[in-house]
């Protein structure tokens, strides 16, 4: 049996976190888990409760909380010395984690984008004026890991031909509520809103959510694949396996990775467009998707 680690509760590691239990009991079915403390992981003590592999390098998945750079390749070393090898990389994980790491390759696959290294709003707003003369279109602004979608008039949307005064309200919200919470993961990111088939609103923030579709990559070949948002989508019809095919091979030829996510949804022209890329160990799974069948295909 393969195995995968998931996050603990806190201050009692014998049970998974709340928010991975549907998770951590399919996993269980599949393969061996080892719940991680993040509380003492992050303070030094590495891995500690983790037994020593007894067939080195033994491969361990992660299934879990985001982690930025220095976490991960604390944790991805910290398993190298208990004989465990890490399905991905600290490379590979950045490359897909995070916004700058996979853009530049998917050039005219996704919504056109501008990246800023600077949190200075009025940098950030020069460059959400250039997109927007560029593309004639609304546009939304996130950082190099997630937007701030829940807050999705205060701090995420900026409207088609919106005034540089409203843009500048909607930026500033972004930077302040993100800073607040230290969550601004550089780059900055300002992206073109496309047009896509409306599917409802989401009923707690009001954002607009689309036919949308998750598809998890491992080795090159699609393990997995679920509607992203918890509703009846308008038809029963998923991405093209063309069009997947197409973005794995892209991705693959430019920026490998043996576990990642292409997040698709459907335009309102009827074609299909790339919405994201993130790394498949840390993109969570949607609330309507069969966990049986994914944890039986990645731990089987």
């Amino acid at each position: 049996m393969k195995t995968i680690i998931m996050p603990g509760e806190p201050f009692n590691n014998k049970q998974p976190e709340p928010m991975f239990e549907a998770e951590y009991n399919s996993a269980k079915k599949f393969g061996n888990i080892f719940l991680l403390d993040f509380e003492e992981f992050v303070e030094g003590n590495l891995l500690k409760k983790l037994p020593y592999s007894k067939s080195k390098p033994e491969p361990i998945f992660y299934h879990g909380w985001m982690l930025d750079k220095p976490l991960y390749h604390k944790l991805y070393f910290a398993l190298d010395e208990k004989g465990y090898q890490l399905t991905t990389n600290p490379y590979d994980y950045s490359s897909h984690h995070y916004f700058d790491g996979w853009y530049p390759h998917m050039d005219g696959l996704t919504p056109k984008s501008k990246i800023v290294y600077d949190e200075n709003l009025r940098v950030i707003l020069d460059a959400a004026l250039s997109l927007q003369r560029e593309t004639n279109s609304a546009l939304i602004i996130k950082d190099a890991v997630k937007s701030l979608k829940h807050d999705w008039f205060e701090a995420c949307f900026i409207p088609e031909n919106a005034h540089p005064i409203e843009m500048a309200k909607v930026i500033g919200n972004f930077l302040a509520i993100k800073k607040e919470y230290n969550d601004l993961k550089l780059p900055v990111v300002i992206r073109q809103f496309e047009k896509l088939v409306s599917i409802g609103k989401h009923p707690k923030s009001g954002m607009p959510i689309s036919h949308e579709y998750r598809t998890y990559v491992y080795k090159g070949e699609v393990l997995f694949q679920t509607p992203y948002w918890d509703t009846k989508y308008k038809k029963a019809q998923e991405p093209p396996k063309d069009f997947i095919n197409s973005l794995i091979d892209h991705l693959m030829a430019n920026c490998p990775s043996p576990l990642f996510t292409i997040d698709t949804a459907l335009k309102q022209d009827g074609n299909w467009t790339c919405i994201e890329v993130g790394d498949g160990q840390v993109s969570s799974l949607p609330d309507n998707a069969d966990k049986d069948e994914f944890f039986s295909k990645l731990l089987g």
